[in-house]
């Protein structure tokens, strides 16, 4: 349970603080500590196609926190999911 937890929480910890805000320096060196531990993650059963997609959010935090975004993810996220 505690795997999922960490997961979700990195997976989805941008978009839930409103406002303008950056993405703290690394971000993805938790969830690199948790895709390490193969076993916990194929205890959760996760579809591959979920686990490429927390890849690629994962890969995309590290990108923009690295350059600094200063983004209200909240909004942006909202506005995609709208489209």
């Amino acid at each position: 349970m505690q795997v999922a937890r960490t997961l979700l929480r990195g997976f989805f910890s941008p978009v839930l603080k409103a406002g303008p805000h950056r993405l703290p320096p690394g971000i993805g060196i938790d969830m690199k500590e948790l895709v390490g531990n193969k076993r916990a993650l194929m205890r959760l059963h996760l579809p591959g196609r979920l686990l490429f997609l927390f890849r690629i959010r994962f890969g995309l935090h590290a990108v923009l926190a690295r350059v600094g975004a200063d983004v209200d993810w909240r909004a942006l996220e909202s506005e995609l999911a709208d489209a």
